[in-house]
C-alpha cells in the first residue's frame, strides 16, 4: 500500500459473532474500500462479522506505523496468530462511516479474503469480545508507545537449584574449552517441565552473550522461546527475532534470541506436509535471506527438541538389558513419533547438520542441545559425562520430597509439580 500525506492510516479490529475470540487486525487508509476487497486479507473464520473499533495509526512521535507492528505485539505477549480460509463477508459503507466517527460498531462489514497472517486468537479470562478488544487496544497503545509488548508486571523469579546447577555445570565445561579449535557442544537431558529455555537465558547471562541462535525441529515450541524472554525482567534489554519479524524491526545493535525451525530454514515453510525436492531448493534461499537479515555470527546455536534429530539407534536400544520396561516402551513411543515426523518431513532430520548450518552461513562456537529424551545421543557417545546434565522425574520428586520434609521455602518452587 503507498503512503499517502493526504490521508489518515487506521488500525482496525473486526471478529466472526459465532467465533468472538478470533480478531482480525488489519490497517487501511480507505477503510471503506478496504472493506470493499481493494486489499484481500484473510478470514480465518465462517459467520457474520463485526468490525469492534478503530484507532488512528500514529505513534507518539506523529510518524504512521502497520499493522504488522501491532502484529508482532500481540505474538510477543502470547496471543496466538492464526492462518486462515478464504470466505466473503458483507459490507455495510454507512456503518463503515459511522465507526469512523465514534471508533464503535456492532454492524457486519465485508471482505473478500485470501490467506494471510492477521488472526489472531485471544482467549480472556472474561471470554467476551470487549475483553479481546481490549487486548488490541493495549497492543495498538504499546506501539505507540514504542514499546513491543502489551506493558504489564514482568516476572522476576530466580533459578531453581537444579536450573544454577545445570547452567553452573555448563558454563564451566564452555570456558574451560573456549581455546578449543573445534566447536564446544553440551547436552541438557532434562525432563519436560525443568525450564530449559529459562535456564539457557539465564545461560546467556552469565557467559555474557549477546546473539543466541535457536533452532527446532517443533515450530509450537516459539510460545515458550518467546515469552520466556520477553515476560522476564532479566531479559528487557534483549529482542526476539523469528520468520515473521519484518527487517525495519530489527535493531542490529541490540542483544538478539532469533528463533527458527528446521523446516523453515530448509523449505521456506514451517509446515509439516511431505517436502519435495523443489522446496528444499528454495530453502537455500531462505536460508540466504535470514543471514543477510540478522547475520550469521551467533555466540551460542541451541538446537531444541534434538531427540527429533537424534533416535536412529533407538532399536539397538530396545533390546538392552539395562533400561527398564518403563523405559523402553517410552523409547518405542519416541521411535514411534519420529519415524512419523520423517516420513511427514521428508527425512528432515537425517538432512539437516551442523556441517550443513557452517556451509549456510550460520557460526558458532557452541552449541547446546536441549532434549527430555536423548536416548541414543548419550549412549552412542556422542556427548561425554562432563557434557551432559541430566534433570529426570525420579530427580524431581526427590527434590519434591527433600524440600517438603525440610519445610523450605524452597517448597513452593516444586509444590506445583504433579507426583509420580
Amino acid at each position: 500500500m503507498a503512503k499517502n500525506k493526504d490521508k489518515t492510516k487506521y488500525i482496525y479490529v473486526f471478529s466472526d459473532i459465532d467465533n468472538p475470540m478470533m480478531v482480525k487486525v488489519g490497517d487501511a487508509y480507505d477503510i471503506i474500500k478496504r472493506f470493499d476487497g481493494e486489499t484481500r486479507t484473510a478470514s480465518a473464520v465462517f459467520g457474520r462479522y463485526r468490525l469492534w473499533k478503530i484507532w488512528e495509526a500514529k505513534d507518539r512521535d506523529g510518524n504512521d506505523f502497520r499493522d504488522h507492528a501491532v502484529h508482532e505485539v500481540l505474538r510477543n505477549s502470547g496471543y496466538l496468530n492464526v492462518n486462515s480460509n478464504r470466505k466473503r463477508l458483507d459490507t455495510d459503507e454507512k456503518i463503515v462511516q459511522s465507526l469512523l466517527e465514534s471508533e464503535f460498531s456492532m454492524e457486519k462489514n465485508s471482505l473478500e479474503s485470501k490467506a494471510g497472517n492477521e488472526w489472531f486468537m485471544i482467549d480472556t479470562d472474561d471470554g467476551d469480545i470487549e475483553a479481546a478488544v481490549a487486548v488490541v487496544d493495549k497492543a495498538v497503545n504499546a506501539v505507540k508507545e514504542g514499546r513491543t509488548i502489551i506493558l504489564k508486571e514482568k516476572y522476576s523469579f530466580s533459578m531453581r537449584d537444579e536450573q544454577r546447577a545445570c547452567c553452573e555445570k555448563t558454563a564451566n565445561y564452555i570456558k574451560s574449552h573456549e581455546s578449543d579449535g573445534a566447536p564446544t557442544r553440551f547436552l541438557w537431558n532434562c525432563k519436560m517441565r525443568f525450564g530449559k529455555t529459562f535456564t539457557a537465558y539465564q545461560l546467556a547471562l552469565a557467559m555474557g552473550w549477546k546473539r543466541i541462535l535457536v533452532l527446532t525441529f517443533k515450530p509450537v515450541v516459539i510460545d515458550s522461546w518467546r515469552t520466556d524472554l520477553l515476560n522476564h525482567k532479566d531479559f528487557d534489554d534483549w529482542q526476539f527475532i523469528d520468520k515473521d519479524t519484518a527487517n525495519e524491526d530489527i535493531i542490529t545493535d541490540k542483544k538478539t534470541v532469533a528463533f527458527y525451525s528446521f523446516q523453515y530454514l530448509m523449505t521456506g515453510n514451517d509446515s509439516n506436509k511431505t517436502m519435495t525436492h523443489k522446496d528444499i531448493e528454495k530453502g537455500a534461499k531462505t536460508r540466504n535471506k535470514v543471514v543477510e537479515a540478522i547475520g550469521g555470527e551467533w555466540d551460542c546455536v541451541i538446537l531444541d527438541e534434538y531427540h527429533f534429530g537424534a533416535w536412529r539407534h533407538i532399536s539397538k536400544l530396545l533390546k538392552s538389558d539395562y533400561i527398564t520396561q518403563e523405559e523402553k516402551q517410552e523409547l518405542k513411543n519416541i521411535q514411534d513419533e519420529n519415524e512419523q515426523f520423517d516420513e511427514e518431513n521428508n527425512d528432515l532430520s537425517a538432512r539437516f547438520s551442523i556441517e550443513g548450518l557452517r556451509k549456510a552461513g550460520f557460526n558458532s562456537h557452541n552449541y547446546l542441545y536441549l532434549s527430555g529424551t536423548p536416548f541414543r545421543a548419550m549412549t552412542t557417545g556422542e556427548f561425554g559425562a562432563e557434557q551432559i546434565y541430566s534433570w529426570t522425574y525420579l530427580d524431581e520428586q526427590k527434590k519434591k520430597v527433600e524440600e517438603y520434609e525440610k519445610h523450605s521455602e524452597k517448597y513452593k518452587q516444586y509444590e506445583w509439580l504433579p507426583n509420580v
